[in-house]
């Protein structure tokens, strides 16, 4: 059972909505949460920011039980009408409803970013905030993925020996491990793909018209200009790829925006990532014929109306987002000649040359995605599906022979090469054992070996090229 209270204080539009509770001065008194009906599972509050003390609130929502994680807050100081107030509400409570619960290591203390008035007179106590965990069951750090350890802005994870570990004091939990991981493994319990597309279907339905989504930072103003945008918190909008940016017209929004924390920047100095992540939005949009002004701040503040609805299948935010959503666009349009290159969005395809590979297959076997794949049942043979690729780069910084152009990566998508599937790019035989009938390696890697060492090495190079590695010293 979802409970809703708002704060009656300031005029607050469209209180009288059916299964909203109105409490006078809520914002400053948060024993009131004590006196919720039994079974209630989840809690939805209306709240002035700039008078609530956060810190309180979330003491009386452990006092009856509840996980301040999972309860959906909603700034009433900006929303100006009934309208965005019933839209706000019901995205907050398919939020909400869509929260998977946290374990203690999920949840961070941290200073709260707003203090209220009354606030100021006393110590502000911590915030609790969702932290990030790793699922080690999907995590592919075995196989030497550390996509999350590159992207995080403060070094709070570090790969060693296949499997990666987490600093909670230096993490400023921001959410960027979040969308960097390709498989889905770094989880944080606020921020989850499941809740995010909830609350942005709870908005659109609940608007009634063209509608946009602006993402703003945690602890921003839930931004209702009366333009017809509405708010979904991330963590940070440095977190933010083109593919959760162009998400929300695949729903039926009409535009999408993101802004920072604070109107001079990212707090956390995530500035470039924001406007790199709207740039390749609009070089998608472009590349398919669409407006690119649907992605950003729109000069006339407006929303045009939606793109026509795509046919779709599940879910689209998470692993693949890209990916899901340009093809959802592409339909839209009714084209499959659309290509782009971009500057940082998780999307790319990889070139390998056969004159300087040797087949050795590391960048097969360290690629997360499975974009690259290896078989060796008799020849040796090395496909790519451009489509599940992450442009994540490690098969790049992997391989013995990239200095020598055998591997190439470009960041961006081509859909008549989606088109393709997934077929072979390096094929080589893989010499025998003449004592036991294993494979030795690829022959270029033997000839590789033997260009090497030279001439005046050619009994090791004999020896290698007809003998394992277990019959060497037989």
């Amino acid at each position: 059972m979802t409970q809703i209270l708002l704060c009656s204080d300031h005029q607050t539009p469209g209180l009288g909505q059916n299964g909203v509770t109105v409490i006078d001065g809520l914002c400053y008194d948060p024993s009131a949460l004590g006196s919720l009906p039994d079974g209630t599972q989840h809690l939805v509050i209306g709240l002035h920011r700039d008078d609530a003390d956060s810190s309180r609130f979330q003491s009386s929502m452990r006092r009856i039980g509840l996980d301040p994680l999972g309860v959906g807050v909603v700034d009433l100081t900006s929303i100006t009408d009934q309208r965005a107030l019933a839209a706000a509400l019901a995205g907050a409570v398919a939020r909400t409803e869509a929260f998977p619960g946290a374990t203690p290591e999920q949840a961070k203390l941290a200073p709260a970013s707003r203090v209220s008035r009354r606030g100021l007179l006393t110590a502000a106590a911590p915030l609790s905030i969702g932290a990030p965990s790793i699922d080690t069951k999907t995590c592919q750090a075995d196989t030497g993925c550390r996509a999350c350890v590159t992207a995080c802005p403060v070094d709070a994870l570090t790969w060693k020996g296949g499997s990666v570990s987490y600093d909670k004091t230096r993490c400023v939990a921001c959410g960027i491990c979040v969308t960097t991981c390709p498989v889905g493994a770094v989880v944080n319990p606020t921020v989850t793909s499941q809740a995010i597309e909830a609350q942005i279907a709870g908005l659109i339905g609940a608007y009634g018209k063209p509608v946009g989504i602006r993402y703003h930072c945690r602890g921003a103003e839930q931004t209702s200009d009366g333009s017809g945008y509405l708010g979904v918190e991330v963590p940070c909008t440095g977190m933010l790829t083109a593919g959760w940016l162009l998400a929300p017209l695949t729903m039926g929004a009409a535009a999408a925006d993101a802004v920072p924390c604070e109107e001079w920047g990212c707090r956390l100095g995530n500035d470039d990532r924001i406007a790199s992540s709207l740039a390749d939005a609009k070089r998608i949009l472009d590349a398919l014929g669409l407006e690119t002004d649907r992605v950003g701040r729109r000069i006339d503040a407006s929303v045009p109306p939606p793109l026509p609805p795509p046919p779709r299948d599940g879910q689209i935010f998470g692993p693949g987002i890209e990916q899901r959503v340009i093809g959802l666009l592409a339909s839209i349009v009714q084209t499959h000649a659309a290509a782009a290159s971009l500057e940082s969005t998780p999307l790319g395809t990889v070139a390998i040359d056969p004159m300087t590979c040797t087949a050795c297959s590391m960048c097969a076997r360290i690629c997360p995605t499975d974009a690259l794949h290896s078989t060796s049942t008799g020849d040796i043979v090395i496909d790519l599906d451009p489509r599940l690729c992450v442009a994540c780069g490690q098969c790049l910084d992997i391989c013995p022979e990239s200095e020598r152009g055998a591997i190439a990566m470009s960041i961006g998508f081509d859909l008549a090469d989606w088109a393709m599937g997934r077929r072979e790019v390096r094929r080589d035989s893989l010499p025998r054992c003449e004592s036991c009938g294993s494979p030795i390696a690829p022959l270029a890697m033997l000839e590789r070996i033997a260009s090497m060492l030279g001439p005046e090495h050619s009994a090791v190079t004999g020896l290698l090229n007809t003998r394992c590695l277990a019959c060497r010293g037989r």
